[in-house]
C-alpha cells in the first residue's frame, strides 16, 4: 500500500484514568519554591534553544528577560536558605532565638544567661566597645 497523499490522523485519545495508554498523563510532583524555579529555569532555557533553532527572534528577548528575572529570584531564594535570619523582622528573629535557646540543654541555657548577665554588668565587654569603656574607666579613676 503506497500512501502518496496527506497522512490521515486518527482521533487523539485522552489518557486513561489509570494513567496508562499512549498519552499517559504526567503526575504532578510537589516541589518547593526553589525546586519549582529551577525546573522552570530549565524549561525556559530549552525554550530559548528552540526559538534559536526556529529563528523566532521576537520571542527570544522576552524569554531572556524572564530567564534573568528567574535567575535573580533563585539567587535571592538561595540567600534566604543560606541565612534564614536575614529575611526576618526583629520580632521574628527574637522568636527564633528564644525557640532555639529553649531547645538547648539546661546547662547551655544557664551559660547563655550567665554570659548575658556578665555583659549587662560590664564584666564582659564587647570587642567594639573595649576602647570606649577603657577610656571611661581611666577618666573615672582621675
Amino acid at each position: 500500500m503506497n500512501n502518496t497523499g496527506p497522512r490521515k490522523r486518527g482521533k487523539r485519545r485522552a489518557p486513561r484514568i489509570d494513567g496508562s495508554g499512549p498519552r499517559a498523563a504526567v503526575k504532578p510532583t510537589l516541589h518547593t519554591g526553589l525546586e519549582y524555579k529551577r525546573a522552570k529555569m530549565i524549561e525556559i532555557r530549552s525554550d530559548i534553544e528552540l526559538c534559536r533553532e526556529r529563528q523566532a527572534i521576537t520571542a527570544l528577548s522576552a524569554l531572556h528577560r524572564l530567564e534573568c528575572q528567574l535567575a535573580d529570584e533563585i539567587e535571592m531564594a538561595l540567600a534566604v536558605v543560606d541565612d534564614p535570619t536575614g529575611a526576618m523582622s526583629a520580632e521574628e528573629l527574637l522568636g527564633f532565638i528564644l525557640e532555639t535557646i529553649l531547645q538547648m540543654p539546661q546547662t547551655v541555657q544557664d551559660q547563655i544567661a550567665g554570659t548575658l548577665d556578665a555583659v549587662r554588668t560590664g564584666a564582659i565587654v564587647a570587642l567594639g566597645d573595649a576602647p570606649k569603656k577603657a577610656k571611661k574607666a581611666r577618666r573615672a579613676k582621675r
